[in-house]
């Protein structure tokens, strides 16, 4: 996993919190499989038959991904979660982990999972991973908010950034 200089800084400050988990609602819309549409890959419960549409206002299939794909993780924390900024770059980490493991039993192809975190709100995405796309600029350090980026191949997050 690749982050910039504020996230590692939550992640530093989440270190000692306990009953960090992934939680339920996150695991029921990972659970729910995926779909691919022409080529994108999207969480199955999340894309409408209308939204295929959709794919003409986005510059590519990158940010139409990025844009049905793109949950805010508070709204699938269970009660009593924690919801200050560290405790939710630690519970994204986690969700990151679980849904790697399903993308990759989904497909080979490489996929670049995206949070951003600020304040209390942490925003998770994903995309397919292709040539001349990219939804992030190469200087992760030019983002205010905290963000972290895992590729689900190792040869890209080697080389990513």
């Amino acid at each position: 996993m690749i982050t910039n200089r504020p996230m590692q800084e939550l992640l530093a400050r989440g270190t000692n919190l306990t009953e960090i988990y992934v939680p339920s609602p996150f695991q029921l819309l990972v659970g729910g499989g995926f779909k691919d549409v022409q080529g994108c890959i999207f969480f199955r419960e999340l894309f409408h038959h209308d939204a295929l549409t959709s794919l003409a206002l986005h510059q590519d299939m990158t940010g139409y991904e990025c844009a049905v794909n793109a949950i805010h993780l508070e709204d699938y924390l269970e009660k009593g979660m924690a919801r200050e900024a560290p405790a939710l770059a630690m519970t994204a980490a986690k969700c990151i982990d679980w849904l790697v493991e399903r993308l990759r039993r989904f497909s080979s192809e490489p996929f670049r999972i995206i949070v951003s975190v600020r304040a209390r709100n942490c925003t998770l995405r994903f995309h397919k991973v292709r040539d001349g796309e990219s939804w992030l600029a190469d200087n992760l350090e030019g983002y205010e908010e905290a963000i972290a980026v895992y590729d689900t191949s190792p040869q890209l997050e080697r080389s990513h950034v």
